[in-house]
Parts: C-alpha cells; sequence; structure tokens
C-alpha cells in the first residue's frame, strides 16, 4: 500500500469502504513485522477488532437520530486503535533497541 492511497478515505462515500482496506493493511504489516522478528503478535488481533469496529460504527453513524451518538462511539474506538497500534509500534522499537545493544 502506498503513502498515497490512505489519502483516498477522505473520498466521500469510497472512504467509508476504504477505512476497512487502511486497517487491514496496516495490522497485516504489524502483524508481518512481528512474525519475521520472532515476537509474539497476540495483542494484534484486539487491535485489529478495535479498528473494524471503528469502521462499522462509522458507517453506521448516518443513520438518523442515533447517528451523532454512533459516530462519536466509532472516533472513541479509533482513538484507541491509534493508541494500540502505537504501542505496538513501541513494542517493535524496543526490540531493535534491544537488539542493536545484545550485539554491542
Amino acid at each position: 500500500m502506498t503513502t498515497g492511497q490512505v489519502w483516498l478515505e477522505l473520498i466521500p462515500l469510497f472512504g467509508l469502504v476504504w477505512q476497512f482496506f487502511n486497517v487491514n493493511r496496516v495490522m497485516r504489516s504489524v502483524e508481518n513485522e512481528f512474525k519475521v522478528r520472532g515476537m509474539n503478535y497476540s495483542e494484534i488481533s484486539g487491535a485489529t477488532n478495535l479498528g473494524k469496529a471503528s469502521c462499522i460504527l462509522s458507517c453506521c453513524g448516518i443513520i438518523p437520530i442515533i447517528g451523532g451518538l454512533i459516530r462519536l462511539a466509532s472516533i472513541i474506538c479509533w482513538i484507541i486503535f491509534w493508541v494500540k497500534t502505537s504501542n505496538l509500534k513501541k513494542q517493535l522499537e524496543n526490540y531493535q533497541l534491544h537488539k542493536i545493544e545484545h550485539i554491542k
């Protein structure tokens, strides 16, 4: 996935579908990185599920009357998803630092 493809999510209506591809591709990439390094990647499925939940809630946000609450729930899931993704990134960075220090 190229960097430019992420921006396709901003296209109205198309972005509602494309966000699912973004979540799946980002999390597949993170999982592959964990596998290559031989690290435990059990936390990734939880983050992936949160990302998918955010996407689903975002799509359901068009429901009249309760759409605002659903969009709020989507934003909350999205924030938690990116916090978890950031933590996974930190684990990868810490692994790399530990490996470099071990070599020295």
